[in-house]
């Protein structure tokens, strides 16, 4: 991990979220409409991850088989743009028109569905500033609990499979701030992460879970592979409330 200066990471997050954008003017403050046709593009909705005011995640195969996470204010394939995230929906625009795409039944029952996965064995214990990791995983918890869209502005969430199944997520943070804070929890760029406190992530709708546990958790137990190697960190995440 590249040297940083003493509390560079949570000087990070907390700048980062200083700066965050007021959902009451920004893009959840236009007026959309809840419904609209349904769209004529070759996309399916996988899953999706609603965090409230129609933001979320929304996971998207496009007609080739390539699965993306997208948040609102990303271009999605066919030039349209997603707007909002709602449970069984999602609402895009399209050449001045506002179109849905809907959860389909087989992928909202998967979605229903809880996978217990398996545990990594042979995971090597990575090496991190433990006093760092907790100050900057502190700052961070408490800006995610006023404002949990955040997340989807810090990091984007790329799929990763092996074998066509789900075993992660890989980690791209937008801008160098981001990434400053993402260092700042012991985690770099493209590390995949399998399973945050025992949840594995090989099921789209255990990231939900994952986020309301690291609400009100003291520790959080990360396992991730980082250049296909099975690491684990646990991050000190300060009193759990």
């Amino acid at each position: 991990m590249p040297d940083t200066a003493p509390g560079e990471g949570v000087a990070a997050a907390r700048g980062l979220f200083g700066e965050a954008p007021d959902t009451e003017t920004g893009a959840s403050a236009t007026s959309v409409p809840e419904t609209a046709p349904e769209t004529q593009l070759n996309l399916t909705l996988r899953g999706v991850l609603t965090l409230g005011e129609g933001n979320g995640f929304a996971f998207i195969v496009t007609g080739r088989g390539e699965e993306s996470v997208y948040t609102p204010g990303e271009t999605l394939p066919g030039d349209a743009t997603l707007e909002r995230v709602y449970r069984d929906r999602v609402l895009l625009s399209r050449r001045g028109s506002l179109e849905t795409l809907r959860l389909d039944r087989e992928n909202a029952s998967a979605m229903a569905s809880s996978t217990t996965g398996h545990q990594q064995g042979g995971t090597a214990v990575e090496d991190f500033d433990r006093q760092r990791a907790s100050e900057t995983a502190t700052a961070l918890r408490a800006r995610l609990r006023e404002q949990p869209a955040e997340l989807m502005r810090m990091v984007r969430f790329e799929p990763y499979q092996q074998n066509g199944e789900l075993q992660g997520f890989r980690l791209r943070p937008r801008g160098d701030v981001n990434e400053r804070v993402l260092r700042g929890l012991g985690l770099t760029p493209n590390d995949v992460v399998t399973s945050i406190n025992g949840i594995p992530l090989s099921n789209r709708s255990r990231l939900g879970e994952v986020l309301n546990v690291l609400g009100r958790t003291d520790e959080a137990r990360v396992r991730f592979l980082r250049d296909g190697e099975a690491r684990r960190i646990n991050i000190p995440m300060g009193d759990g409330g």
